[in-house]
């Protein structure tokens, strides 16, 4: 893990009690992203990926499907071929590691679209893009948290299933990929690599699907650095001139036409997410070594790990990150200024809270480039208190840990009832303030006799 430490404003608030000073450690951190300088195919599969779909292509004419696409258009444009899952709060969630190399020479010799080195080759020049997850690559894979999605509609005429998917951390079984490949009414086919095993639409080949359709979960099969998808185009069915989507002064294809609905900027600078920790996380190579520590209920006077994560940082650029108390107060903040450009950063600071601290809901909150977002925890009481006796509310025993929630329930609580169909009696006056959540599990049972309020 590379450490850069850097001079910070910290502005300062005192609180009332014991004469707090706060103050913060750090910010550490720096480039997130492994450099690679190898390609995600090699000739070898390459041969072996088209002669399986030239096979198809066979079949597909034999049967009457291949002539049945749309009449041509003269150009298909492309939306972005993957999706964050519903439900999924982060506001960024992956990073370009990758564009399509333009320079001939090998190896070493890279030239994007923008006439950058953010690209790879080795033996084969890289032949698409990758979109890279991020942050915690691996989590987001394990918990099928981004989707690769159909960028235009289309025919599928190739599926590869079954393939090993944590290559990049093992190399047992990583010469094939698991993928989809779409051929669009102007006759364009994409390529979709390195989904998750198993993960693939339940449709076939012939099958059509339509732009944003479901395709696969973002993963790390064949040769893979770790969990991406490689999104690769090629003209037609010939498969010996390919394109670059992203217009540009080094694109030698297509150069300055676009082939995305809405191109986004060469450095799409993006708070990707804020989290707290009970240690420093380590970005992690495998699935193993990635450990989050992530935390979110604390106590008097505890360490908080303050967590925040960029997508394509520039050097110059300033973030304001805050620590806000229960009641809407400012416990302090602080200014970080970058000194570096980077596709995907992380940083980290330490926060000591009060002893007492306020007891409720926190927030710490990151501004940068117009963006906002934060990072809700709890001090001195549970970020979730679940139901799973049997009786009364008020009663301890009929809660996990023992604890009742308070009452009145504060903003960024959740009650949650699963008592397996057993009853929940509130039996004493409970007010819910906005902002909290009430969560009652399918087939169980609460009796309201008048003693619910929210607020």
């Amino acid at each position: 893990m590379k450490l850069i430490l850097f001079s910070i404003t910290v502005l300062v608030s005192i609180n009332s009690f014991c004469q707090y000073k706060f103050s913060i450690n750090g910010p550490i951190g720096g480039n997130a992203l492994a450099y690679s300088n190898s390609s995600c195919v090699t000739a070898e599969q390459y041969n072996y990926m088209f002669k399986r779909l030239k096979q198809n292509e066979i079949y597909l004419k034999n049967s009457g499907r291949w002539g049945k696409q749309p009449t041509p258009q003269s150009t298909v444009l492309f939306q972005l071929p993957l999706k964050k899952k519903n439900g999924i709060s982060d506001g960024g969630f992956f990073a370009i590691s990758g564009f399509f190399d333009h320079n001939p020479v090998r190896p070493g010799a890279l030239l994007d679209y923008n006439c950058g080195d953010r690209s790879s080759d080795n033996a084969i020049n890289h032949r698409g893009t990758d979109y890279y997850l991020f942050p915690y690559a691996w989590k987001k894979m394990r918990d099928n948290d981004v989707e690769a999605v159909a960028a235009a509609a289309g025919m599928i005429i190739g599926k590869f299933d079954g393939h090993f998917d944590e290559c990049g951390c093992v190399w047992t079984d990583c010469n094939n990929w698991n993928a989809v490949y779409i051929k669009h009414a102007d006759n364009t086919i994409a390529f979709y690599g390195h989904l998750k095993k198993n993960s693939l639409l339940p449709k076939g080949i012939g099958d059509t699907v339509s732009a944003g359709e479901y395709l696969g979960v973002v993963g790390s099969s064949g040769q893979s650095s770790g969990p991406h998808l490689h999104f690769e185009v090629w003209q037609n069915e010939s498969y010996t001139q390919l394109i670059d989507p992203y217009a540009g002064p080094c694109n030698y294809i297509n150069g300055n036409s676009s082939k995305w609905i809405q191109q986004e900027p060469y450095r799409a600078s993006t708070l990707s997410a804020v989290r707290t920790h009970s240690d420093y996380p380590q970005m992690g190579s495998c699935p193993a070594t990635e450990v989050m520590n992530e935390k979110n209920e604390f106590a008097n006077g505890n360490k908080v790990v303050m967590g925040s994560y960029f997508r394509d940082q520039i050097a110059g650029q300033v973030v304001i990150h805050s620590v806000i108390k229960p009641d809407g107060t400012l416990l302090g903040s602080w200014q970080q200024t970058f000194t570096d450009t980077y596709t995907a950063a992380y940083w980290l600071a330490d926060v000591y809270l009060p002893n007492p601290a306020p007891t409720g809901i926190w927030h710490y909150k990151a501004t940068y480039n117009g963006q906002s977002d934060s990072a809700a925890f709890a001090v001195n009481i549970l970020f979730q208190y679940r139901f799973t006796g049997n009786g009364n509310y008020s009663a301890a025993s009929n809660w996990q840990n023992n604890k009742v929630p308070p009452n009145p329930v504060p903003r960024g609580i959740e009650v949650v009832i699963d008592n397996q169909q057993n009853e929940c009696i509130i039996d004493v006056p409970v007010t819910f303030q906005k902002g909290a959540k009430l969560t009652i599990s399918q087939s169980n049972k609460i009796k309201i006799p008048q003693n619910l309020l929210i607020n």
